[in-house]
């Protein structure tokens, strides 16, 4: 009866250890995941960061024609610097336009 305990004493002690060792392998992976999870985000960033550098460019028209009465927002959106006026010479509102 005395070695039936020892017996099984030695093999939840053998149990616990593999269990233990186990334990330290997936503490280990997870690590080791997450590390190159935070660097694979970090080169994806930096890739994106060079492919797209988010300049707006100038259209070369509105860049050499001083003479021109209408500029280009950063938008896109092209203004006036002088208003619209209607036959009778009055300032009118105009929307919708297009370039």
């Amino acid at each position: 009866m005395q070695a039936d305990f020892q017996d099984m004493d030695r093999l939840t002690q053998s149990r616990m250890l593999a269990r233990d060792a186990g334990l330290r392998l997936l503490n280990r992976l997870t690590t080791g995941i997450a590390l190159a999870a935070v660097a694979a985000l970090g080169v994806l960033t930096a890739v994106s960061a060079y492919s797209n550098p988010g300049t707006t460019t100038t259209p070369s028209s509105a860049a050499t024609s001083s003479s021109s009465a209408s500029t280009f927002t950063p938008s896109g959106l092209q203004s006036s610097t002088t208003p619209t006026t209607s036959s009778s010479g009055t300032p009118v509102a105009v929307s919708g336009g297009s370039r």
